[in-house]
């Protein structure tokens, strides 16, 4: 790619971004859906200057990896414990209901067994950014519902990125067999634990030598370079390099020194991060949604059905802890947006060859509409129980 372009394409793509998120959330929407929006517009689908290549796909997946990571910072997995059980449940529900009923639906209308099998692990995610974000906004972060749907939602994104690894190995493969399915979760729910476990003692060393060094910028370029290494060491085993990244910031997260990287991270995030999302809308062709064209209708009905199953799922795993004074209907609702989780879903199946430009498309729109429709619904269910 030529630098004259590259460096307007990223000009365009930033400021697209952050024009369209703040009209976004001008009218109460997350920005991940401006940068969405914005990338619709000036890639394939509309005015066409962004076309998808090499060069902008591997910033993308800079900012990709940047994400996971800010996500497994902001993860305290001794809060999750806390929660107990019942976030549990609903994390269980929430994966087990949207995987089977996506999986058996996309089988029923003739898809392949890999197809079938990604279809309905990109069902499994919760984002957790979303959900979190308009739970503060309306004052209910210390709630039951709260402290569920946040654990709930973070078991579910784990699991997720497990499915992910194991379903995109699989489409590697050109194959399923039980197996290479065995394979595939090993290596993945392996990588996860050991390095966990094994990475406390890295990561102890690896801040002592950073607290003797004084050189600017040292602490928050140290833990990108953790967490691209670690990202480099889940693709090398086989499994998503998102993996890696996470499991890094999870590491980072039981430390001193927690919360100064992650604030220390957020302009770097906030300037790669972007870049993913708007790469998502930009790669995206709404000419395969278009409902006038009659070729496009069979698809159209499986999307809609695709996305049926991605809220009803969802809804039904708030009802997996019954109590008089827990509104079940507000955590399944907080339980609903896919927001980025899905859109690396989608995309990770389109580079494993999984999926075509027809069914990126329709994740997308699934994406955007359980997003879409999540604030909203939120903030009308998670009103305040009238005593009785």
């Amino acid at each position: 790619m030529e630098l004259g372009l590259f460096l307007v394409s990223i000009a365009v793509m930033l400021a697209s971004a952050k024009i369209f998120s703040e009209l976004a959330e001008r009218i109460g929407q997350p920005a991940v859906l401006g940068e969405l929006i914005a990338g619709i517009i000036i890639g394939q689908s509309l005015l066409n200057f962004i076309k998808p290549n090499e060069t902008l796909y591997l910033l993308a997946e800079i900012g990709v990896i940047i994400l996971l990571f800010e996500i497994g910072l902001g993860t305290d997995l001794r809060e999750i414990i806390k929660v107990g059980h019942k976030s549990m449940l609903v994390a269980l529900v929430g994966v087990v209901v949207p995987f089977a009923a996506g999986y058996f639906f996309c089988r029923a209308v003739g898809m392949s067994n890999t197809v079938a099998m990604f279809i309905g692990a990109a069902l499994t995610a919760t984002s957790i950014g979303i959900t979190s974000r308009v739970i503060s906004d309306i004052g209910e972060l210390e709630s039951v519902e709260a402290r569920i749907v946040i654990g709930a939602a973070v078991v579910d994104d784990i699991i997720g990125l497990i499915l992910l690894s194991v379903v995109s190995g699989l489409g590697l493969a050109q194959g399923i067999s039980v197996l290479q399915v065995l394979k595939v979760v090993g290596l993945s729910v392996g990588f996860l634990v050991v390095t966990i476990f094994a990475g406390n003692y890295l990561v102890k060393f690896f801040i002592r030598i950073i607290d003797r060094m004084h050189v600017r910028g040292i602490l928050v370029v140290s833990a990108v370079i953790f967490a691209l290494l670690l990202a480099y060491a889940a693709k090398m085993v086989g499994t998503a390099v998102i993996i890696g990244s996470f499991a890094a910031g999870l590491l980072l997260a039981r430390t001193h020194k927690a919360e100064v990287i992650e604030n220390r991270l957020k302009p770097i995030a906030d300037f790669f991060t972007p870049l993913f999302f708007v790469y998502m809308g930009a790669t995206m062709n709404l000419r395969t949604l278009n409902p006038f064209n009659p070729q496009n209708l069979h698809m159209l009905l499986i999307f809609i059905g695709i996305i049926v199953i991605a809220i009803v799922g969802k809804l039904v795993s708030g009802y997996a802890v019954y109590k008089e004074d827990v509104r079940n209907t507000a955590i399944g609702i907080g339980m609903v947006p896919r927001g980025e989780v899905g859109l690396i879903f989608a995309e990770v199946g389109r580079r494993a060859g999984i999926i075509g430009d027809d069914f990126f498309a329709g994740i997308v729109l699934m994406v955007f509409i359980t997003t879409l429709m999540t604030p909203s619904f939120l903030k009308m269910y998670m009103r305040p129980i009238k005593p009785k």
